[in-house]
This record gives C-alpha cells, sequence and structure tokens, in this order.
C-alpha cells in the first residue's frame, strides 16, 4: 500500500526479508476467487492480523468485488482489533503515497460491516465474508472465538493469508484433515473441521527480488538484515556477496544491541 521513496542517499538501510505476492497476484488466483464463491452457500472466515494485513485484505475484497471475482453484494464483517486499527489508517490515509489515495477504508469498502464496540460474539450467516483479527487465531481473539461456530460447517471455507506460529490455533486447523479434532482453546473441548480450509502465501512484505534491487540502487556501506528466515538470509548475503562486495552485510541476533553511529 504505500510506496517508497527512491535516490535516498542513506549510509545505512535496514530491510526486511521476507516476501510477498503483488497486487496482480492476489487478483489473479484463481484458487482464492473460487473458495471466496463458497458464499453462495456457506460463508468465508479469513483471519487477519490486526495492523496492515487487515487493511490490504479489505482493499483486495474491494478489488475482487469491482473486478466481479466475487459477488458485489456480500457482507464482509470486521471484528476485534482490527476495526480500531482500520480507523488508524483511515486516519492517515493522506499522509504518504498510496495506491489508492485518500481513500477510506471503513467509509468505501462496499459492504463492509463493523462489530460493535466490545462485541464479541459474531453472529454467524451464511453468504458472508468474516475478516477477523487476529490473524493465528489465538487464544481469546475475535476469530477464535468465531470458529467454534465456524469450522464444523461443510459449506464454509477458512483461508489464511500469512504466517501462523507453528503452536498457533491456525496452524493446527491448517494440519487437521476433514473429520479431525482441531483444538482452538486450552479451555475448550475440540471442534470437528468440516470446512475447507486453504493457504495461502500472501505475505504483506515486497518481494526478495525487489528489495535486492533496492538495496543495490540505494549502494549503503552497510546493510543490516532483520525480520527473516534463515534462508532469506542466507540468499541476501549470498547475493549481496557477489553484487556489492564492499557493502558491509549485518545480520544481528535477537536481542543484540548494534552501534550504526
Amino acid at each position: 500500500e504505500r510506496r517508497t521513496p527512491e535516490g535516498l542517499d542513506l549510509p545505512r538501510q535496514l530491510f526486511s526479508t521476507a516476501t510477498r505476492l503483488a497486487l496482480q497476484a492476489w487478483l489473479a488466483a484463481p484458487e482464492a476467487a473460487g473458495c471466496l464463491n463458497c458464499i453462495v452457500s456457506g460463508s468465508v472466515l479469513l483471519p487477519l492480523f490486526a495492523l496492515g494485513k487487515t487493511q490490504e485484505m479489505l482493499l483486495m475484497l474491494h478489488e475482487m468485488k469491482r473486478s466481479g471475482l466475487i459477488p458485489r453484494h456480500a457482507p464482509i464483517h470486521i471484528g476485534g482489533l482490527a476495526t480500531r486499527m482500520t480507523q488508524i489508517v483511515d486516519k492517515h490515509a493522506g499522509d504518504m503515497p498510496r495506491y489508492h489515495p485518500r481513500m477510506q477504508i471503513l467509509e468505501h469498502v462496499d459492504g463492509l460491516i463493523r462489530a460493535k464496540r466490545g462485541e464479541r460474539d459474531i453472529s454467524y450467516a451464511p453468504g458472508r465474508i468474516y475478516a477477523l483479527s487476529s490473524g493465528m487465531m489465538t487464544e481469546n481473539t475475535a476469530s477464535n472465538d468465531f470458529a467454534f461456530r465456524f469450522l464444523d460447517r461443510r459449506t464454509n471455507a477458512l483461508l489464511f493469508v500469512g504466517y501462523a506460529d507453528p503452536e498457533s490455533p491456525a496452524a493446527a486447523a491448517m494440519r487437521a484433515n476433514k473429520g479431525d479434532p482441531v483444538q482452538l482453546h486450552h479451555a475448550h473441548s475440540p471442534v470437528t473441521l468440516e470446512c475447507d480450509v486453504e493457504n495461502f502465501d500472501f505475505s504483506g512484505h515486497a518481494p526478495r527480488t525487489a528489495i535486492l534491487d533496492y538495496i543495490l540502487r540505494v549502494n549503503p556501506k552497510q546493510c543490516v538484515l532483520v525480520h527473516g528466515d534463515k534462508p532469506a538470509l542466507e540468499w541476501f548475503t549470498t547475493q549481496l556477496a557477489e553484487k556489492a562486495p564492499g557493502m558491509k552485510v549485518v545480520l544481528p541476533l535477537p536481542g543484540e544491541r548494534l552501534e550504526l553511529g
């Protein structure tokens, strides 16, 4: 959503090494549109991180509706911390260059329905899309609470579009087969999985090749690689050693203090 300024003369630069699919890939994914079309007879649950992923996905759904990939009349419910975070994003919509200039998500996205303040018991109905936080369906969040009323319906689809910790309820649902019990909360009985489950690698970050290209164009004296898994960090280290041998590449350990002066 945010465009990165170019031509910056920076001595050092911090870069994330995660990857993302571009906007065109979101809209072109036939399996995603197919799963979303299950709202004819059931509904879709999208567990989303409250800040960043929720707003990105709401814009994607908005584009899918306008492109005819999903029914334009389908209500989209948001709830949990995501509502408050989206209010903040809308407040600052004009503060930086964006692909949707000054768009107010809560006002302009077709069919958006906000949960009332403090509402946790979101009612289920067919023909709807539920975009609820948290993304990992963490215990005592809106997406976790709602999943108890959702997973055991065969006509529904549970769609993941981001990272899930292996120990999270979201990961448990991803590993399960239809008919398997899914432990959503340590204090409650498991729920039998009957709905479809799909997982799309729709990270909210730039492609690694685009990040590498930007690093090479900025050409800092020192580059600090953070927030990436080991294969990604190794890939960047190798690429930078080959293409920018004079650049100092730093891979700090978690919690390590760096002197950048």
